[in-house]
């Protein structure tokens, strides 16, 4: 068990160095700069009027079904947006038409488009250098659900501004600066797959996993704290031999006998440590525990001298 705790002990301490790192980055960066919205800017007020528009009640038999109608407005120019399909979030897939509001028409938001409302919301110096068709759940937008247009522009920061290819809707700007904090936030929740959120399967199974290394470091601390307390328990004893006097540590219910082994002394024993020869006679200490194998074999002199049988004296 401890070889395997000192390897996840690794895995998760190289993990939690980076939350660490990212979530000091977070807490010291300049959040206005992360945000990306540096040449970002409003929708100008709309110049057209009411009285421009075509009638949607057509449009309503002409496309049904039809569960919602909204009126919106795309770089300065009119939309009925048609929704067939109600959905929760805007970046779940939808299935809806968009209708130029003063022609009638159904329109498709095509490269022309896209490029119109980027350069809308975008007041920063560069001019659009690169337009591309992004499809569902792209490394830049994992979590889009529709196809995208990548709207991108020659500034000093590499601004992207992404328009969804279906409804015309302004995504969202991105620079130089947001994709680096999009960067510490993938590391921070762990999202190497890109799947652009906190709640996914590599989460769950480090969770786990840190928390089986959390029990294995407890049942480790148990074993340590019981060996730690055997040990402060451990009975220590004198042995007076020819030599001197020789101290010999006992681990609980271990016998001197089974000590004076472990240490390499030479003891005299014919039944094993069974306390029926009386052969591994020791002297330790007088008032020594007196067994009845001892009473049996030693005399009350040598008893009263602090002659023991090796056998019978324990460390508890």
């Amino acid at each position: 068990m401890m070889r395997w705790h000192k390897w996840a002990a690794l895995a998760v301490g190289l993990q939690m160095m980076v939350w660490i790192g990212t979530g000091l980055y977070f807490n010291l960066v300049d959040h206005q700069r992360i945000g990306g919205h540096q040449y970002h800017q409003q929708a100008a007020e709309p110049t057209w009027s009411l009285t421009q528009l075509v009638d949607p009640t057509p449009l309503l038999e002409q496309y049904a079904p039809v569960i919602r109608l909204t009126l919106v407005d795309r770089a300065g120019h009119p939309y009925y947006q048609l929704e067939h399909q109600r959905q929760l979030y805007r970046r779940q897939a939808q299935t809806l038409t968009l209708v130029d509001a003063i022609r009638g028409d159904a329109v498709t938001v095509d490269r022309a488009m896209a490029s119109a409302v980027a350069r809308a919301s975008y007041r920063g110096p560069g001019a659009v250098s690169e337009i591309t068709a992004l499809p569902p759940h792209s490394a830049e937008l994992p979590k889009e659900e529709n196809p995208a247009w990548r709207v991108a522009f020659a500034d000093d920061l590499a601004t992207v501004v992404f328009v969804e290819a279906r409804s015309g809707r302004l995504i969202g700007h991105q620079n130089r600066h947001s994709r680096e904090a999009a960067l510490m936030l993938k590391l921070h929740f762990m999202d190497y797959a890109n799947t652009g959120g906190f709640n996914h399967p590599l989460m769950w199974t480090f969770a786990l996993f840190s928390l089986a290394l959390s029990l294995s470091g407890l049942t480790l601390l148990i074993r340590r704290l019981g060996s730690n307390l055997s040990h402060w328990r451990a009975r220590r004893v004198t042995l007076h031999t020819p030599a001197g006097a020789q101290k010999l540590r006992l681990a609980p219910r271990q016998s001197v006998l089974e000590g004076m082994q472990r240490e390499g002394l030479a003891v005299r024993s014919e039944c094993g440590g069974g306390g029926s020869c009386g052969r591994c006679r020791i002297r330790l200490e007088p008032g020594s525990p007196i067994s009845a194998a001892e009473q049996r074999f030693l005399s009350q002199r040598h008893l009263e001298q602090g002659w023991r049988l090796a056998c019978q004296q324990y460390g508890d």
